[in-house]
This record gives C-alpha cells, structure tokens and sequence, in this order.
C-alpha cells in the first residue's frame, strides 16, 4: 500500500513538472511573438502577447521590462513605469531597470523615487565607473532641488568607487565648503586641479573657485588670490571679488558713508587683514577713528560762534556742521535740533535732511525717521549716487523696523555706483536670494 501511494506521489510530481514546462514554453513563445510584433511597429498586439506571457510565467522579469519598453513607444510613460517596477519586484537586482526607472522618475519629477532607483543601480552595478554616474545623478538631482545638503553620504560613496573622477572631487569640496570644512574642500581641489588636462577657463574655473573658497576661508590669503586670478570666468567672476580686499573695504566705505561706524570698522579691518598694506584701506580707519574722536570742545566752539553770527545763511551753515559732529558724537537728541535748525533757513539742504534721519533713527524713532528719507527722496535734482545711499540707508531702516519687502525694494533702488555691493549684500540678507 505505502509502495503504491510512493508510485503515485512521484508520478503527480513528474505530470506537474511537465506541465509547468510546457507552461513555461507557452510564456516564451508568445514573448517571442510580442517582441516581433514589438520590433514590427505593433505595439497594441504586442502588449496582449506581454500580457498573455506574464499570466502564464509571472517571475520573468524580462517580460515586465519589455513590456514596459513597448510602453515607451506608444508614449505611456506611466504605463511603463509600473510595468519597470513589476520588472525589479522580481529581480531586485535589475540594474538596467533601474537606471530606466531613475530617467523616468526624474522625468516626472518624482525626486525620492528617483534617487532610490539610481541607489539601487550604485548597489547591484558592480562597475565602478557605472557606479560614479548613479551617484553623480543623485547629487544633481539634490543640488537642483536645493536639497544639496543630504547629498554627504552620496559623495562618500562616490569619492569610494571614483577617488580621481573631476565631477566627483568637485562635488565633494563644494560639500565640504558648504559644511565649513575648509581643509577637506583644499584637498579635494588640489587632487582635482592636479589631475585637469586642460587650462581652458570654461572648463577649470570651477575646481579654482572652491580651491580659493577654502584657502580664503582657511585665512590662507594670499594662496587664494593666486588661485582666484584662474577662477575668473562666467559666473565665478562675481563671486570671486566677494572674497576680494577690494569687496570688503567697497562695504566699509558704503556703511561709514551711512554712519554704520562699527560696521565699517570690521569690515575695513577685515579687508586690512587679508592685504595689510592696502593704503585706501588705512585712510578709511582714520576717517572712522576722527569720527568716533571726542567732540565736546568743537561743539562748544561752533554753539559759541553761531550765538554770534548775525547772518542766517553762515548761521545755517554752522548748525550743519554742529549736527554732524552731534551725531558723530552720540548727542542725536542735539543733531536733530541742529539740523531743524539749519532746515529752518535752507529747507532743500537734503545733507543736513539725511542727517536728521540718521539722528532719529539712532533714537529708535523710527517712523520718523523713515518719512524724512521718504521726503528727502522726492526732492529734485539729486544726483544718483546720493539717491543710491538715500535707498540704501532706508533699506536698512525698513529691515530695522521688520517691513521686509519695503526693504528689498530700497535695496535693489540702490544697487548703483559706490553703494552696489553693500545694497547687494543686504537684499540678499533679506530675501534669500542672489542679485
């Protein structure tokens, strides 16, 4: 009895296994018949023969893939996403698939899915110059939607399988820039600059920019402007003089043009710092140093000799300058009397306005001191460097007092001659973004 039921257990197994192969061959033969009707233009027929072949054999992955590929010619490109996914359902390491599936998701602006399929390609590839571009892709594809910090651990594996690939050194110290690790960004850019075979400025700009961006953040000065006079092309120029002494001592001379005395002292330090015998530089610390110098002895001589001017125009000339040094002194309760004063007799003297403004702002009034600018700015006849320093210091007021789109709006008003950079500068403090 146990001999028979053994007999018939085995033959049900052989029956099965003949049938799953004549199964098996059925699936193949109307994959084959799909792919002719494929590679003929007939892809609506084709895909019945996908299909008929997948009910038949649901684990070849091949199957989904060319069905998906089908898809793709008659332009349903959702149609073939999910058939590509079946496809590494089945086989997980399908890394043609995948990197099919990375395009598409990219395509359609699916960031995750994306990046999870070339991941998936950087781990079933097992060639590493393959591996390089999944991993280049996904940090593009971070940097394009300003997710670029996230990218560190894609460069690691990149930097792992492509140590002298350019794109991925350059990635790498733009990282390390990004992330202020200064000396790792050095070391990636003199790997990088070592290995260049052109010195086509188009094509090396870049490698030099972030090599000078970490020595100048490294303090290392003077490597940077040698390595900076390769940088100068295209884009790179205009970030290039940011890290310039020039730059620095331009926003000194801005801020101390609007009494922002601490301001300019730092920055005109700073440029000091970077060139030590930058002459323009020393002279704009002295101007800052004489502004901050006591000035009680000299408003007591100019009080005692306007007491005893009988003519209003010099007495008018002589509150002017009273409130200037007023204000330098820190008396703005007094600059502002003065320069009324001094208002009263020449109502268009628009210097003496500015200061008034200054003045009240310094007392936290700050409304009226953004109405005399206001007022100041619709006066004619005022040259446009004076309008562009009006626009700047009423940025700052409007940034002061939280009124933020008021205060890009000034900023960008006074983007003009000696105050550009430092109007530059602050726009972007308030909106984020690059002007």
């Amino acid at each position: 009895m146990k001999l028979h039921l053994f007999i018939l257990s085995f033959l049900l197994l052989v029956v099965a296994s003949v049938h799953a192969q004549a199964q098996g061959g059925d699936a193949l033969d109307n994959f084959v018949k799909a792919e002719r009707l494929r590679q003929g233009g007939n892809y609506q027929d084709a895909l019945q023969e996908y299909d008929k072949a997948i009910g038949k054999d649901a684990s070849n992955s091949k199957f989904y893939f060319q069905k998906g590929k089908c898809y793709i010619h008659l332009g349903n490109e959702d149609e073939a996403m999910k058939a590509f996914e079946n496809a590494v359902e089945v086989k997980k390491d399908y890394v043609e698939v995948h990197n099919r599936l990375a395009k598409l998701y990219t395509k359609h602006q699916k960031l995750d899915p994306a990046i999870k399929s070339y991941d998936n390609a950087y781990k079933y590839d097992n060639r590493p110059e393959k591996q390089a571009v999944y991993k280049l892709h996904i940090i593009s594809l971070l940097l394009k939607n300003d997710r670029f910090a996230e990218a560190g651990n894609h460069i690691t594996d990149a930097l792992k399988v492509a140590p002298d690939n350019l794109d991925v050194l350059y990635f790498s110290a733009n990282f390390n820039n990004e992330s202020e690790k200064y000396e790792e960004a050095k070391q990636n850019m003199l790997k990088a600059t070592g290995l260049l075979k052109t010195t086509a400025p188009k094509e090396v700009a870049r490698y030099y920019y972030e090599l000078g961006r970490a020595h100048y953040n490294l303090g290392e000065y003077d490597a940077a402007a040698k390595v900076f006079t390769k940088a100068r092309y295209g884009s790179f120029s205009k970030k290039v003089i940011r890290m310039t002494p020039q730059y620095h001592h331009s926003l000194a001379k801005a801020y101390f043009m609007i009494y922002e005395l601490d301001k300019s002292k730092e920055l005109v330090e700073f440029a000091l710092k970077m060139r030590p015998d930058y002459s323009s530089a020393h002279d704009l610390l002295v101007q800052i140093a004489t502004a901050r110098t006591d000035k009680s002895q000299v408003i007591d001589h100019l009080k005692t000799s306007i007491s005893t001017e009988k003519v209003a125009l010099k007495q008018a000339g002589k509150y002017a300058e009273l409130a200037k040094h007023e204000l330098e002194g820190g008396r703005y309760e007094d600059a502002i009397k003065s320069a009324q004063a001094c208002l009263a007799e020449q109502p268009k003297n628009y210097a003496v306005g500015f200061l008034k403004a200054i003045a009240q702002n310094k007392l936290g009034k700050s409304k009226e001191s953004i109405a005399t600018l206001e007022n100041l700015l619709g006066m004619p006849g005022i040259d446009p460097d004076t309008k562009a320093k009006f626009n700047l210091c009423l940025g700052l007021f409007y940034k002061k007092a939280g009124d933020k789109a008021q205060a890009a709006e000034r900023f960008k008003a006074a983007y003009f001659l000696s105050f550009k950079y430092a109007a530059r500068d602050e726009y972007e403090k308030v909106t984020g973004e690059n002007k």
